[in-house]
């Protein structure tokens, strides 16, 4: 267990509830702002990266109504900036199921289906997960690649999936792990599956696996508890 762990943690926003991710910036949403919100001790790569346009992601942090906790990632894993900005200097924001249900046939051509496996997986998964009827988004690199036309996607790239989950539904459950092995065995790419149910962020692969409680990402900070949907 991680040092700064705690074994229980209040409850904050429920980003699992739709009325919540309609009505607030989520985790892993896009979000799009003047260079001049961000503070002035923001590195110099990231204020650059803002001010050509790019957006930075929402990230799990306390939150308060009159700021926002982003991330602004580089060009290299070693460049990511954790800042906060003003709720109001926002002028756009991108949810991840937005993406997933974007423009993507047009965007993901075959060429690059047959260059990076993951958007080939992701056609795949797009077709299971509609048929499930569940809210559902892509984020990282992928979803980055897709809301902004930034070729950040590449050969080895995993696909990251966030799942609406305010209930828990253990066949549909067993339905994504499904998906995300045939996503592994047909076009060798991993596929990690986060939950997002009414406690926090909870991996897929951690709820169906031996341990006796689950990591749980939360606002406040990562706990463990044995069920993300009956409280801590």
């Amino acid at each position: 267990m991680p040092a700064d762990c705690a074994i229980a943690a209040p409850r904050a926003f429920d980003y699992s509830a739709l009325n919540t991710r309609a009505a607030i910036a989520c985790p892993h949403d896009l979000v799009w702002f003047d260079v001049a919100a961000l503070a002035a001790d923001v590195p110099d790569w990231a204020r650059q990266i803002i001010a050509n346009g790019a957006p930075a992601v929402i990230r799990r942090a306390p939150r308060d109504e009159a700021s926002l906790p982003i991330g602004i990632r580089g060009a290299t894993k070693r460049e990511r900036c954790a800042t906060r900005i003003d709720s109001a200097a926002v002028t756009r924001r991108l949810a991840p199921e937005a993406i997933a249900h974007g423009e993507t046939d047009r965007l993901v051509t075959a060429d690059r289906c047959s260059a990076i496996p993951a958007f080939a997986g992701l056609h795949d998964l797009q077709a299971e997960l509609a048929a499930m009827s569940l809210t559902w988004g892509v984020t990282g690199a992928l979803g980055y690649d897709l809301a902004t036309g930034a070729p950040v996607a590449h050969a080895a790239s995993d696909i990251d999936i966030v799942v609406c989950m305010p209930e828990c539904h253990e066949r549909q459950l067993e339905t994504l792990a499904g998906a995300a092995r045939r996503c592994d065995e047909v076009h060798g790419v991993r596929c990690d599956i986060q939950l997002e149910t009414p406690a926090g962020g909870v991996a897929l692969a951690d709820w169906l696996g031996e341990a006796a409680r689950v990591m749980i990402k939360h606002d406040t900070g990562p706990y463990l508890s044995p069920d993300p949907w009956h409280g801590p």
